[in-house]
């Protein structure tokens, strides 16, 4: 999967694990990822707002809704 992460996201193999492996699940890397693209909100800000926030408040609060 982080494969296919990397190819339609643009992100690096590093980038993704440091997210995998500060106990980030792959669907919330990307949900981050996708929302993104969406926003231009970096990932990285919205996988750190995800720890207190729901994805669905997340999304509300700025105004995407994620494909």
């Amino acid at each position: 999967m982080n494969e296919k992460l990397t190819q339609t996201y643009e992100v690096s193999q590093q980038e993704l694990m440091k997210w995998y492996s500060g106990g980030r699940s792959f669907q919330d890397i990307m949900k981050a990822l996708q929302t993104s693209q969406l926003s231009n909100i970096p990932p990285e800000e919205l996988l750190t707002r995800s720890l207190n926030q729901s994805w669905e408040e997340i999304w509300k609060e700025i105004g995407v809704l994620p494909a």
